[in-house]
């Protein structure tokens, strides 16, 4: 993923080349993690802190705030820091 409008591509190792996905995001994205039991990769919003949930074709849904993080502090790029 990549650019502010959630750009999303897969990157061949084997030959150093971008293959873009058919949908973007819509948004800036940071802070992924992949989550093997529903096949998701997950990301927040920099703008609003929401989680994005990114399916295999690149669509991304948010997916609103976070519930259980009410109370955390959010750095400049989105790590997550309990109070």
């Amino acid at each position: 993923m990549y650019g502010t409008n959630g750009r999303t591509a897969i990157v061949d190792l084997n030959n150093h080349t971008l293959q873009n996905l058919p949908n973007n995001v819509g948004k800036e994205v940071n802070g992924f993690g992949y989550r093997a039991s529903d096949d998701f990769l997950y990301g927040f919003d920099v703008t609003n802190q929401n989680l994005i949930r990114i399916d295999a074709t690149g669509q991304g849904t948010d997916l609103g705030a976070h519930s259980s993080c009410s109370g955390c502090i959010w750095s400049i790029r989105l790590f997550i820091y309990p109070q």
